[in-house]
């Protein structure tokens, strides 16, 4: 990069990036200021902050956390011997 950007206004960019094996392309897209990326917008269907927060203090509730431990039957099905 710093060769084409020093010797291609003397020889030409092109031919100095084909001496190079850089693709031109490559050398003026580099030489552009780098964007910034858009911010991204929220999805329709996600919860506000009430909603977040009511959501996420459940989780540490120490009902939800042993209730949602227990075995609801699946072992029983599994063990069932075959007929």
């Amino acid at each position: 990069m710093a060769t084409v950007t020093q010797i291609g206004p003397r020889l030409g960019i092109a031919p100095t990036c084909a001496a190079l094996g850089l693709p031109r392309a490559t050398y003026y897209r580099r030489r552009r200021p780098a964007r910034a990326a858009p911010p991204r917008r929220p999805s329709p269907r996600a919860l506000g902050g009430a909603g977040q927060h009511r959501l996420a203090s459940g989780r540490t509730d120490e009902q939800h956390v042993v209730n949602s431990y227990e075995p609801k039957g699946y072992l029983l099905v599994v063990q069932a011997p075959r007929r």
